[in-house]
């Protein structure tokens, strides 16, 4: 028999390496299997514990990000295209666009991808937007229904028609339409949408609005009296019986109203402007002196009227408020006021074929042009400025605004 060759030290060296390895790959895959039990176990304890918040809705949201369908829309540049349609409604909801329109309802991302869409349950739809959810009614129409980002959450319909409707930033909302025996009904619901408030009216309801906490509702209405028609102003808890106050103001149609973010609220009429404070007193009238406002609008720390400059011509005058109800400044801009929406900087009107851009504490105008026929202005995040028609979103920009890019 043969001695054995010794091995050399070469082979001697690779032996002990590949000794190593094998006891290191052996630790790898004990951890491995450590490793996985542990995430069986953290997973089945997470189910057992939360499972009251595993939703479609939550794991849904874990995947907005992804590419997970078709784009609603082509996207070029700074232009959104979608399909038309004559009866469209958008609004901004969590730095989405909503698009809804007679045929379709579709919640969007500013890059076109699709995160929610449905056939539109209304032929005429009105969309209210706050920090929570999402409400859609249809005007003279009998449905409602409530969604969050991805899904229908809610849906409700009623006897008779909805006139109205408002909704807080923390999901409270209330819906108007009225009844046999009134006029006008206001029901409230809490987040969980639950009833928590009905409201009976002999007079017709024009605005409801939440202040910014949910703690009252400011319900506007008007009533013919002694051959004239006047306005009664009430604001109530939404779980109270009772209304902290309720005024009349004579000879007045109401249009207009809402909150100021220190408590106070406007009331804007057909002849004249309301301005209360936040413990319900009346603290400024502003008599229009004979002009028609044509567009009004209550932002948190300012208010806006517009009327028509002259008979020829299509310049308007646009009164700036202050919370107090005193005029900030008296302006002239370059066309009929259509729309308006207000960042922490700016107040924007949309105008037939501009945007005027203009600063609350000095009074100075910009303008942009853009196409004739807009239907809405909608203000994104970092003030970005979108302008919206029956086909498209475009996003503009200001002089200053390219500059400091």
């Amino acid at each position: 028999m043969l001695p054995a060759a010794k091995k050399t030290d070469t082979e001697k060296k690779n032996s002990d390496q590949s000794a190593f390895y094998y006891a290191l790959s052996a630790r790898f895959k004990i951890a491995k299997y450590v490793v996985t039990v542990i995430l069986v176990l953290f997973l089945l304890t997470m189910v057992a514990v939360f499972r009251n918040e595993i939703t479609v809705e939550n794991l849904r949201y874990l995947a907005k990000d992804i590419e997970l369908g078709e784009n609603i829309a082509y996207v070029s540049k700074n232009v959104i295209y979608y399909d038309a349609d004559k009866q469209i409604n958008l609004k901004l909801f969590k730095g989405d666009i909503c698009i809804a329109g007679s045929t379709s309802f579709v919640l969007c991302d500013m890059q076109g991808n699709r995160l929610l869409s449905e056939t539109s349950l209304f032929s005429n739809p009105v969309v209210l937007t706050g920090d929570k959810y999402l409400l859609v009614y249809g005007l003279s129409e009998n449905t409602y229904a409530v969604y969050n980002t991805f899904s229908k959450l809610h849906t409700e319909t009623f006897e008779h028609p909805i006139t109205g409707a408002a909704l807080a930033s923390d999901g409270h909302y209330a819906i108007v339409t009225k009844a046999s025996d009134y006029l006008s009904v206001i029901y409230i619901y809490n987040q969980n949408f639950e009833q928590i408030g009905k409201i009976s009216k002999d007079k017709y309801v024009m605005n409801v609005k939440f202040n910014s906490d949910s703690s009252e509702l400011l319900i506007v209405s008007t009533y013919p009296d002694d051959g004239e028609y006047c306005a009664e102003v009430m604001a109530i808890a939404p779980l109270s019986d009772n209304a902290s106050y309720s005024g009349e103001l004579r000879n007045v149609i109401p249009l207009v109203s809402g909150y100021y973010s220190d408590g106070g609220y406007c009331v804007f009429c057909d002849k004249k402007a309301f301005f209360f404070d936040s413990e319900l007193f009346l603290r400024n009238t502003y008599d229009y002196a004979g002009r028609s406002p044509s567009f009004a609008a209550v932002f948190e720390k300012n208010a806006v009227l517009s009327y028509r400059q002259n008979i020829v011509g299509n310049e308007s005058g646009v009164l700036l408020f202050d919370v107090s109800g005193n005029v900030r400044h008296e302006l002239t801009v370059d066309g009929s006021v259509k729309k308006a929406c207000c960042g922490e900087k700016y107040i924007y009107l949309l105008l037939d074929e501009k945007v005027c851009r203009i600063d609350p504490v000095s009074g100075d105008l910009d303008y942009v042009t853009v196409d004739d026929n807009p239907i809405e202005i909608l203000l994104g995040k970092n003030e970005t400025v979108l302008v919206c028609y029956s086909n498209r979103t475009i996003k503009i920009s200001f002089v200053d605004e390219d500059n400091e890019s």
